[in-house]
């Protein structure tokens, strides 16, 4: 599964993986993010019911960047 991260107004990291990988590959990103490789780790996702119920806003997902070639501040 792919997924994009949009951190605060530096653009998107991207990642590739299937729901039980952890650590899962830093495949791009775009702006601060456009030379970044590495991986997210510690990635823990609370279940809160159906996908198809219940808005997306309201998942509780965290993941742990260790990322080389990335720009401007670290994430926090």
């Amino acid at each position: 599964m792919d997924q994009e991260f949009d951190i605060d107004g530096r653009e998107k990291i991207l990642i590739a993986g299937v729901e039980s990988d952890d650590p899962r590959g830093v495949t791009g990103g775009t702006g601060d993010f456009r030379d970044a490789r590495g991986e997210g780790t510690n990635i823990k996702f609370k279940d809160v019911g159906p996908v198809d119920t219940v808005p997306a806003d309201t998942f509780d997902f965290t993941i742990d960047f260790n990322l080389t070639g990335a720009l401007g501040p670290p994430i926090v």
